[in-house]
């Protein structure tokens, strides 16, 4: 069964992929505050309006694409962490 109004399932996964970047230290703080306070105000803006048979505001998703671009983007640059130590022989 599809997500209603046009949610996709992997909208679920945000909070907990910037949580996870936070604990890993792989992005700045504040960036990562940004996602989660752009996933907050996706949810509140676009689905929750929907199910209170209200119109939704789905420009309000426009700054999540922007955090998701701010995120690959530094992700890209800066990668993940250091390499992994070169195994022995």
């Amino acid at each position: 069964m599809g997500a209603p109004f046009g949610a996709s399932r992997h909208r679920r996964l945000d909070p907990g992929f910037y949580l996870s970047l936070i604990r890993a230290g792989a992005l700045p703080r504040l960036l990562s505050a940004f996602g989660l306070l752009t996933v907050a105000a996706h949810f509140v803006a676009i689905p929750l309006p929907g199910f209170l048979g209200l119109r939704a505001v789905v420009e309000a998703g426009m700054p999540m694409a922007l955090s998701h671009v701010a995120t690959a983007a530094w992700l890209v640059a800066k990668g993940l962490g250091p390499a992994l130590p070169a195994a022995r022989a």
